[in-house]
């Protein structure tokens, strides 16, 4: 059996396109080759080695295939490549040594947008009208472009047993069969005790971010007029494609420590 690799025999194995696309964002580039077999040998080709040609990119040493390939056999086959994750948006090119000629294989590097919240989860201990909290999230931007970190203003927060509340006191407090009466009793509870946006401030608000790098957010929450001090309340702020969620218990009753320091 032959063995084709970057040292040795990829000479003998011979590729369709004159010219291999592979597209996609870093990590997952994808596309396809066709190789022939002209050999009376079965063939493994392993990989095809890869030559710098173009725009500059971290060059690997192959383009790994693992392809079995019977004496005669023609094949196309998918491909996949990763690349950093950072690497520019564009077209590169490089070049790969197959059937002892070289052949351009282009790159088509997608625009990718991933961030990494850390923490991706808050919890506030207290609630007031008016009162504040602020807490610091890492932002890691893990794409290949930069992006602003977005401007909040506002977050609807909602109150853990609100439905359930309102739906157990609607079906006591109306007729049996009267679901009419039961549907705008329920509504009416539920419009009672919603609460008003949340205010939402980010300090860093408007700073680029390039990939790679992170951003230490210092975020601002600050609790509407209407909020009832003995409910839990639970939201999610979004940030681009990530979820930050958050939520907002009472603080120990201040009768309830005198008591525990008196103990």
């Amino acid at each position: 059996m032959i063995v084709v690799n970057c040292e040795t025999a990829h000479e003998k194995v011979h590729c369709g396109e004159k010219e291999v696309f592979l597209s996609g964002p870093p990590s997952q580039m994808r596309g396809h080759i066709t190789l022939s077999n002209t050999d009376a040998d079965f063939m493994l080709v392993q990989e095809l080695p890869l030559k710098q040609y173009g725009k500059e990119m971290p060059l690997q040493a192959g383009l790994s295939l693992n392809m079995p390939l019977s004496p005669g056999e023609n094949r196309r086959q998918s491909l996949n490549m990763s690349l950093p994750a950072d690497t520019a948006p564009g077209t590169y090119r490089q070049k790969i040594e197959v059937g002892g000629e070289e052949k351009t294989i282009t790159m088509i590097v997608q625009e990718t947008l991933e961030i990494e919240l850390i923490p991706d989860s808050l919890l506030f201990v207290g609630i007031a009208p008016g009162m504040s909290h602020t807490k610091e999230v890492l932002l890691f931007n893990k794409g290949n472009i930069p992006f602003s970190v977005p401007v909040l203003r506002h977050n609807m927060s909602l109150d853990m047993d609100l439905v359930c509340r309102n739906l157990s006191k609607a079906l006591k407090e109306t007729p049996d069969g009267d679901s009419k009466a039961t549907l705008d009793a329920f509504f009416s509870g539920l419009k009672t005790d919603l609460t008003d946006w949340i205010e939402v401030r980010i300090k860093e608000a408007g700073k680029v971010v390039a990939p790679g790098e992170s951003v230490l957010l210092h975020i601002t929450f600050i609790l509407p007029k209407d909020i009832h001090p003995n409910r839990e309340y639970e939201g999610d702020l979004r940030i681009f494609d990530q979820l930050l969620t958050y939520m907002i218990i009472p603080g120990p009753k201040q009768d309830v420590i005198l008591k525990k320091a008196a103990v």
